[in-house]
C-alpha cells in the first residue's frame, strides 16, 4: 500500500501506477468473499489501514468544524434585533 513516509507528494507516475495496481489487487482479492467472518475481518483490516495512512494534515472546509472560518461571523441570537 502507500508509503507516505518516503513519498509525501507523488511526483512520479510510475510510483503512482504501481501503488494503484497494488490497491486494485487488494480489492480484487476480497471480491469473492462470502463468509461474514471473513468479510468483517477484511473490512476491519481496511479501516485500520485507512486510519494508519490518513493524511497528517487533512483538509477541513473553512466553514465546517475545525475550519479557519468556523463560526467567525455567527448569526446573532434570536432575541437580538
Amino acid at each position: 500500500m502507500f508509503d507516505y513516509s518516503f513519498h509525501l507528494f507523488v511526483y512520479y507516475r510510475e510510483y503512482w501506477f504501481t501503488e494503484a495496481a497494488k490497491t486494485r489487487a487488494a480489492f480484487d482479492s476480497n471480491r469473492s468473499l462470502a463468509d461474514n467472518g471473513q468479510i468483517s475481518t477484511a473490512i476491519n483490516k481496511a479501516q485500520n489501514w485507512l486510519i494508519e495512512n490518513r493524511h497528517p494534515d487533512p483538509y477541513n472546509p473553512p466553514n465546517q468544524v475545525g475550519g479557519s472560518s468556523f463560526q467567525r461571523n455567527a448569526a446573532p441570537p434570536l432575541g437580538v434585533s
